[in-house]
C-alpha cells in the first residue's frame, strides 16, 4: 500500500512539472512601438514603456498559445503599478523605480 502511494505521488509531481512551460525566447527591452496597441490603455503610455523590459509577444503567424497555455486576458496600470490578469491569478510584477 505504501509503495503503491509512492509511485502515484511520483507520477503525480512528473505530471505537475510538465504543466510549467518555460519560455522560449528571453524578456526583451519594448521600444514603445508595441505589437499589440490594443493591449495599451491610450497612445501617451507607449512612450513610457521605453524603460521597462516587457514581454512583447510573438511575431504573427507564430501562435504558440497551444503549446505554453499562455491565458493573458487584462493589461492595466493603476497608480504606477502594472497589473497582468490571467484567468486563475493575477500578476504583479514588480519594475525598478524611475
Amino acid at each position: 500500500m505504501r509503495s503503491e502511494a509512492l509511485l502515484l505521488y511520483f507520477t503525480l509531481l512528473q505530471f505537475a512539472g510538465a504543466g510549467f512551460p518555460e519560455d522560449s525566447e528571453p524578456i526583451s527591452i519594448s521600444h514603445g512601438n508595441c505589437e499589440y496597441p490594443e493591449l495599451l490603455q491610450s497612445a501617451s503610455q507607449a512612450p513610457n514603456t521605453k524603460q521597462y523590459p516587457a514581454f512583447v509577444g510573438h511575431k504573427p503567424g507564430r501562435n504558440n498559445t497551444q503549446r505554453h497555455k499562455l491565458d493573458i486576458q487584462l493589461i492595466m496600470t493603476m497608480n504606477r503599478t502594472l497589473y497582468i490578469a490571467a484567468r486563475s491569478a493575477c500578476i504583479l510584477p514588480f519594475p525598478a523605480p524611475p
